[in-house]
């Protein structure tokens, strides 16, 4: 594992088999072939209770680790100086990694040159969609804009003229996964090494992670351990508290998760704790919205000069569009509130900076 600190870069491969050199392409290692000498073991750290866990148990073990954290340019400013504490606090080294939008938006902008000027129809389960023609203006617009930014997510955003949803959460494997491949694991098995990525999945996070294996392995060579998966809320609060290690601070300020701020699937409730915290986080947000706008060919977002990070279909069918702002006001609302009251972190007249966690641990 001590061989990521050595300056090798990855070839540019992408997260599926097509990508792999091909003495690696199908490449099957039983768990009895995994040896001392091959093996490297990387943390997936991402500033959050279950990761911190999963890194404490590996440190426990006296094992050789490694530690990566992707860099996803939608995380809380806390978060990021939660990750070079956590460097301080325990004396490891911390790998970031971030992806790298320039080829995909070059190769963007060759295509809209080709055709945004032109009428654009799809049709898909009998239902034709037809995609106005932009204008020169229009389109000169959207070449400016295609560009690196610095920042990973707002890349994403503009390189694909879109918002990651639920349903397409490409958010996490181009922001996240792929980073992490290209520029961690990839490396490591051009060496011969077989990697170990540590995940801190718990079952009871939801039910289809109840199903999940401890030990599990892909195709393409990497194996997954998931040492808490029978871990509880406060299994994982107990090992950060014995090793003197705080839990992101986040946790503290009405936060059931650290990661991107605001996730996508982030809950009302969350979201109207950010706005109420961190109002910053959504002006950034309602920016990204408008810029998104600016790269894409849907008229109803081109036109409304917005694409929403939370969509919401009635205002789609009422022509208009639904930003960050709209659904923080949806979150404020009555019905909404009184659904939290009955929560014990809930104060209408908390101070901002009070602690008013989701798990009552926290606090303690």
């Amino acid at each position: 594992s001590a061989l990521l600190g050595t300056g090798v870069t990855a070839q540019g491969g992408r997260l599926h088999r097509a990508s792999l050199p091909e003495r690696v392409k199908g490449w099957v290692m039983s768990n009895d072939e995994i040896t001392e000498e091959n093996r490297a073991d990387v943390i997936a750290f991402s500033g959050g209770k279950d990761s911190l866990a999963t890194l404490l148990v590996a440190i426990e073990r006296e094992i050789d680790f490694s530690v990566v954290f992707a860099d996803t340019g939608n995380e809380h400013p806390l978060t990021y100086e939660y990750v070079d504490q956590i460097e301080h606090l325990l004396g490891i080294r911390i790998h970031r990694v971030k992806a790298d939008f320039a080829d995909a938006m070059k190769r963007k902008k060759r295509y809209i040159e080709k055709h945004w000027h032109k009428e654009f129809s799809t049709t898909r389960w009998g239902v034709t969609k037809t995609r106005r023609a932009l204008t020169p203006e229009e389109i000169q617009t959207t070449l400016e804009l295609m560009k690196p930014s610095g920042n990973p997510f707002l890349d994403l955003l503009i390189q694909k003229g879109m918002m990651p949803t639920p349903r397409q959460k490409f958010c996490s494997i181009e922001l996240k996964q792929i980073p992490v491949w290209d520029q961690i694991y990839a490396p490591l098995i051009e060496l011969g090494l077989r990697p170990i990525c540590w995940q801190g999945v718990r079952a009871q996070e939801s039910a289809a992670r109840s199903h999940y294996e401890p030990v599990e392995e892909n195709p393409d060579g990497l194996i997954f351990y998931r040492p808490l998966l029978l871990w509880t809320h406060d299994d994982v609060f107990a090992i950060a508290k014995r090793h003197g290690v705080p839990p992101n601070p986040l946790y503290q300020q009405g936060m059931s998760r650290v990661g991107c701020m605001p996730c996508i699937n982030c809950s009302s409730r969350e979201l109207s704790e950010i706005a109420r915290r961190f109002p910053e986080q959504i002006d950034r947000i309602a920016e990204w919205e408008k810029l998104t706008a600016k790269a894409t060919r849907h008229p109803l977002s081109r036109d409304s000069k917005i694409v929403s990070f939370f969509p919401f279909r009635e205002s789609e069918d009422q022509g208009r569009a639904f930003s960050i702002h709209d659904a923080v006001a949806a979150a404020n609302t009555k019905k909404a509130v009184a659904e939290w009251r009955n929560h014990e972190w809930y104060n209408d007249d908390a101070d901002p900076d009070a602690c008013s966690a989701v798990y009552p641990i926290v606090c303690e």
